[in-house]
């Protein structure tokens, strides 16, 4: 490879082998020299007036000027744009003082008048006397870095559906979208530095989490991510103004470029509407099924169950010779009820029919509404033996006495309507 030194060879007047040997400072000169051509950051040196006295390759390429054209030239006149000149002067003033060294970010102009972002770190160089001569300043170009920048703000700024909460290894909150904003009703100034467990997690189910498996509540959040894990799975989150709701959470491990671990990344996205919305369409599949398998007035079991129970004890009475019995009721004078007294009063007396038929049967007993007016009960007994069908009498004799047969209370009949007169 090879290197240049101000536009020469850097192993120009090096000696070659076989010559003698440099001492020992000019080896390292060279070292220096070598190195400082060769680098990709920009290094400016000037004097204390701020006149620059070396530019290095990387200064030239960054701004179209070569060293030749520079030297001698202010600095802040041709590089630095005049709204920023302040900030340089100040710089210099900071380094001539002794204050070294100083970091700031400032502009470039190239050639063409282009602006370049450089974040530079400044330092100065001392005379024999101990007296400040130069100042010597490495930058690099933000750029790049700033359009990864820009690209993430703008990310996090369109991701408002999503929470995105970033902490460091301690779980300190570093970073709090508006997703996050939005969605928990902390501002990022009220969360940052906070911890991302106590602010946002409902504790008892942290404590719950961690004594299933066996850690500290402070880390269950994090620990599949720790494992190597990246699964989403459902938390319960804390709004500022104590409100719950229900997140898909996953965890994603930060870390250095060097493999050292930095810190988490949480995206939460709010699941309570569709947890209601499951739950809601699991309640009215339930109830579908119910109401296709139960009169709708009295809740009782419908034909349809009661012919399938039917149908089962016929079969176990052929294959077990186990008996079953069906009881067919009938409500008499239904209709005059009706007539009497309204049908509300008609339907309450069959639904207190049915419940206190219910109440009277066995477990394992099954007592149906067919529709109109009859009501069937149907049970079924354990075996043929006589001992069994003693059992069955015994039993129906303690349902009869199971079932209270004092009269139903009907609510009263309609008011007749007035009669017109002429």
């Amino acid at each position: 490879m090879a290197v240049w030194w101000k536009g020469r060879p850097a192993t120009e007047g090096v000696p070659s082998v076989g010559s003698a040997t440099p001492d020992e400072p000019t080896l390292r000169q060279w070292i220096a020299q070598a190195a400082v051509s060769v680098s990709g950051a920009v290094v400016v040196g000037a004097d204390v007036d701020g006149r620059i006295c070396y530019f290095n390759p990387a200064a030239e390429r960054l701004t179209g000027y070569t060293e030749p054209e520079v030297v001698g030239q202010l600095l802040v006149d041709l590089l630095v744009p005049a709204e920023q000149a302040g900030a340089t002067r100040t710089a210099f003033g900071l380094l001539a003082a002794g204050k070294v060294p100083v970091r700031y970010e400032i502009d470039w102009l190239t050639r063409e008048g282009v602006c370049i972002p450089l974040a530079f770190v400044t330092t100065a160089l001392r005379d024999t006397s101990g007296r400040i001569a130069h100042v010597v300043g490495a930058g690099i170009d933000l750029r790049q870095h700033r359009r990864g920048q820009h690209l993430m703000e703008a990310v996090l700024a369109a991701t408002t559906e999503q929470a995105l909460i970033a902490c460091d290894r301690q779980g300190r909150i570093t970073l709090f979208n508006a997703g996050a904003e939005r969605m928990l009703g902390h501002t990022a100034e009220q969360a940052l530095g906070r911890d991302m467990a106590l602010l946002l997690h409902d504790p008892a189910e942290l404590r719950e989490q961690a004594d299933a498996l066996g850690v500290a509540a402070d880390s269950v959040v994090v620990l599949p991510a720790r494992a190597g894990g990246r699964g989403t799975r459902p938390w319960t989150y804390r709004r500022r103004d104590g409100s719950t709701l229900t997140v898909a959470l996953s965890v994603t491990p930060l870390s250095h470029t060097t493999g050292e671990l930095e810190g988490y990344l949480a995206v939460a996205v709010d699941i309570t509407d569709q947890q209601d919305r499951e739950r809601q369409l699991r309640d009215e599949a339930e109830q579908a099924v119910h109401r296709a398998a139960h009169d709708p007035l009295t809740g009782l079991p419908n034909r349809t169950v009661l012919m399938d129970r039917l149908d089962r004890a016929l079969t176990a009475q052929r294959r077990h010779q186990r008996l079953s019995g069906l009881l067919y009721l009938d409500v008499d004078r239904l209709k005059a009820v009706n007539d009497a007294h309204g049908h509300a009063a008609g339907d309450a007396l069959l639904v207190e029919v049915g419940r206190r038929l219910a109440a009277a049967s066995r477990e394992g007993d099954l007592c149906a509404r067919l529709g109109a007016t009859s009501s069937p009960s149907c049970s079924r007994t354990c075996a043929t033996r006589p001992s069994s069908r003693r059992s069955a009498t015994a039993s129906s004799s303690t349902s009869r006495n199971r079932c209270s047969w004092r009269p139903v209370r009907c609510p009263a009949p309609p008011p007749a309507p007035a009669a017109l007169s002429r």
